[in-house]
């Protein structure tokens, strides 16, 4: 990581409102690429909606990175994202470095994180969302590259999804889609995974073009989706069913 911003890193653990500063995502997990954001998490005492904002693009002009690679939590929310077993807070446990902490409290809380319990909501939500980009099938004025690129996350989440419900914890942009691809025997390349979330990083302006998306590609990956989703289906019912004879 850029020595500079490890030093303004170090300045901003002298604010009284910080509480907590971790590394995560593929710097930690040293897979960074030249589309990799640098994704700090800062817990800060608890606060006013008006100053949590003031804070966060404070922080972000102090350590002269983009707002969307600071990832800032007063900490009555993590309190409550602890209680449900967030997954955020699993991608911490897993990979996320301290680079500062007032009193251990996190790295505390981390060690006894309880099971994340909402994956079926979860997947509810992006059958959703599927629904929706279907629909958009029938409009003359779908814009195919923002479908393909809500396609990619969609994806990718559905990914995270089954690895964690099989026993796995891998939040990688590439690797946990590799593995459902294979654990599943998806007939999909690696290459048509990459060439996919180009437009995911298109539309977040990590590149600068993409080719024209086509309706055949977007329906493609809309029954690569789908099918996904069953097999993360599967995977809750049967999640659930070593949780209760578990409990037995």
């Amino acid at each position: 990581m850029d020595i500079n911003l490890l030093r303004d890193i170090e300045k901003l653990t002298k604010e009284k409102s910080v509480r907590e500063i971790y590394l995560f995502g593929s710097v930690a997990r040293e897979e960074q690429d030249e589309y990799s954001d640098i994704d700090i998490l800062i817990v800060i005492d608890d606060c006013s909606e008006e100053e949590y904002f003031k804070l966060k693009d404070r922080y972000a002009y102090s350590l002269n990175v983009p707002v969307s690679w600071l990832s800032v939590y007063r900490n009555n929310k993590i309190m409550k994202m602890y209680a449900n077993g967030s997954y955020f807070l699993w991608h911490i446990k897993k990979e996320g470095k301290v680079l500062y902490s007032r009193d251990g409290e996190l790295a505390n809380l981390l060690l006894t994180l309880p099971r994340y319990t909402n994956v079926g909501s979860d997947l509810k939500e992006y059958d959703e969302i599927l629904a929706d980009i279907k629909c958009e099938l029938d409009n003359e004025c779908i814009s195919i590259n923002y479908e393909l690129a809500v396609l990619a996350s969609l994806v990718r989440n559905t990914c995270i999804a089954i690895s964690y419900l099989n026993g796995r914890l891998d939040f990688g942009r590439n690797s946990v889609v590799l593995y459902c691809f294979s654990e599943y025997n998806f007939n999909v390349s690696p290459e048509e995974y990459k060439e996919l979330y180009r437009y995911r990083l298109y539309h977040t302006g990590k590149v600068n073009d993409v080719p024209d998306g086509e309706i055949g590609c977007l329906k493609k990956w809309i029954k690569i989706e789908s099918d996904l989703l069953e097999v993360a289906k599967r995977g809750v019912k049967e999640y659930e069913k070593k949780v209760v004879s578990g409990m037995g």
